[in-house]
């Protein structure tokens, strides 16, 4: 038979505790799609073809840059 010292006890909980982590996923809630007028999109368009850059009409007007690659093909 072992050994254990007298300070040792089988019941006893470890000194070392897992954390738990309070993190619980939670599911994103999408908002309404916003839509464009026809009248928008050629104004973009527009700036396009006048020499404006993607990123730039994107962050001047506020679209998402992939909407303003898709309305210019």
């Amino acid at each position: 038979m072992m050994y254990l010292p007298p300070t040792y006890n089988i019941n006893q909980e470890p000194l070392i505790k897992k954390r738990r982590s309070n993190y619980a996923p939670r599911q994103k809630v999408r908002g309404p799609y916003r839509s464009y007028t026809t009248q928008e999109k050629n104004h973009v368009i527009y700036l396009h073809q006048i020499g404006l850059k993607f990123a730039t009409i994107s962050k001047r007007l506020g679209i998402p840059q992939k909407n303003v690659v898709r309305w210019c093909k």
